[in-house]
């Protein structure tokens, strides 16, 4: 399994309890989680609780500022058992 990702500017890494604050941040602005599919957080509790659920996960990337190590956001990426559209 791939333990990360790197590119110029970001890192693609599994989440860690250490980004909940970075995390909180942006799963409590009013625009971020409806466009993901939830609600925004309203407590550090509540984040936190996401947050460990998405470092069980191994399909859940953390994805952050590589000078930085500041999380920026998270991703989900799974394979679909199930047909999209004709390959081109």
């Amino acid at each position: 399994m791939i333990k990360q990702l790197e590119t110029q500017r970001l890192i693609l890494r599994k989440p860690i309890i250490e980004d909940l604050k970075d995390f909180h941040k942006y799963a409590s602005k009013s625009n971020i989680g409806p466009n993901a599919g939830w609600l925004p957080h309203y407590s550090l509790e509540e984040s936190k609780h996401v947050l460990k659920s998405f470092i069980k996960e191994n399909n859940v990337w953390a994805i952050t500022l590589k000078a930085y190590d500041k999380l920026i956001g998270t991703i989900d990426l799974r394979e679909h058992d199930y047909f999209l559209h004709e390959v081109y």
